[in-house]
């Protein structure tokens, strides 16, 4: 990344976790700028979903550094680092079906009934605002999670599988909150993607883990000169 650029907004050096006894993460190192919107992309079982836990504190990182603009925050507790300005929207939405979308929306701020960010991005979450989360569809339990996140005023935001069983239609009002939301308020986020066509539309840059560690970067331009380097890291 050019050092004349933004500066990091989230770095990783030779960060080393996993479960248990196991090790996903052998060192991986990475930045993020920001305002950048990074695809982190890969195969199934390859650490991206490790690499996102253990930024948020849900997974302890056993080696390396962890930095959220400039602050070191390995080893803080997942509240402590959503305090400082991390959002996270995991694998599976995670809401809280027998939960009304308020309720829902308000564990993303405890201290604010502020509901605008949220409703601003996806009005039907303000329509349906006394509804059970559980009688959404798949793609708007996806929205009130982002919304969810969004709650805390992110500066960086985590997004594990957006896309993931969602209807096509869902997912492109989902890719333009998040281009907007990058945009206008100069979020920066790391998106796990397997819908490359989401991925190369959202971010500026890809990396490529492969065996617990970033094996490749590149700007989308050139992974949409050279789908080669793609098909190295996604196809079976």
């Amino acid at each position: 990344m050019p050092e004349s650029g933004p500066g990091p907004m989230l770095e990783l050096d030779r960060v080393v976790s996993g479960y248990g006894d196991g090790v996903a993460l052998h060192g991986a190192s990475l930045r993020v700028a920001e305002g950048e919107v990074l695809g982190l992309l890969g195969r199934n079982g390859v650490g991206k979903t490790t690499l996102l836990k253990t930024v948020m504190g849900l997974l302890r990182a056993r080696a390396g550094t962890i930095r959220f603009a400039g602050r070191p925050i390995a080893g803080l507790r997942p509240f402590e680092i959503a305090r400082l300005g991390v959002g996270y929207v995991p694998q599976g939405r995670e809401i809280f079906a027998d939960f009304t979308v308020l309720e829902n929306l308000r564990l993303g701020n405890l201290d604010s009934d502020d509901f605008s960010v949220a409703f601003d991005a996806f009005p039907v979450l303000q329509q349906r605002r006394d509804s059970l989360a559980g009688s959404f569809s798949g793609g708007q339990q996806q929205q009130l999670a982002i919304a969810r996140a969004l709650m805390g005023n992110p500066r960086l935001l985590l997004l594990d599988e957006p896309s993931e069983g969602i209807q096509p239609s869902i997912v492109a009002e989902i890719a333009d909150v998040l281009r907007r939301t990058a945009a206008e308020q100069g979020v920066a986020m790391v998106l796990v993607e397997q819908n490359v066509d989401m991925a190369l539309a959202l971010c500026q840059r890809c990396a490529f883990i492969e065996g617990g560690v970033i094996a490749e970067e590149h700007p989308v331009e050139a992974l949409r000169a050279d789908p080669a380097i793609l098909d190295r890291y996604l196809a079976f």
